[in-house]
């Protein structure tokens, strides 16, 4: 039985995310984001990554909002796919869990800590195949991909 590589389990995680419910409304996540997404809702690659994370089956204002600019005003410096990586790296579950998601988690592993760092190590890994210099470059290349295959 082949394992799926990185890319896959990211493209897999996100079809997850965009198929999934809102709240109980019957509606789904890609259906309300094209309705609603208006302007640009991350400044950076990292935040991006960050943001998505965050907002499955999560009330945005309440809850995602407050985190992002928690994460924002904590890590500034974190403007990177691979400044996430050292951040992520750089602590245990529990704590990246405590600091940056600003969740208090009682077991590993943690799905939206898992996601995450699937996610950044599977970037990272397509930036470097594929060559691009900038994780935006890498990030738009995949999505056209991504695109074009559903």
């Amino acid at each position: 039985m082949r394992m799926k590589s990185k890319q896959d389990f990211l493209k897999e995680k996100i079809e997850e995310m965009r198929s999934t419910e809102i709240c109980k409304t019957g509606e789904l996540i890609r259906e309300v984001a094209k309705k609603h997404l208006v302007g640009q809702w991350a400044n950076t690659p990292a935040e991006d990554l960050l943001n998505t994370v965050l907002a499955i089956r999560q009330k945005w204002t309440e809850t995602v909002e407050p985190r992002l600019d928690a994460f924002r005003r904590n890590y500034p410096n974190v403007k990177t796919i691979y400044d996430l990586k050292k951040l992520i790296d750089s602590m245990s579950e529990y704590d990246f869990c405590d600091k940056v998601f600003d969740m208090k988690i009682k077991e590993t592993p943690n799905r939206r800590y898992e996601m995450l760092r699937g996610m950044v190590t599977s970037f990272i890994q397509y930036q470097e195949e594929k060559g691009f210099s900038s994780d935006l470059e890498a990030m738009k290349d995949w999505a056209q991909i991504v695109t074009y295959r559903i």
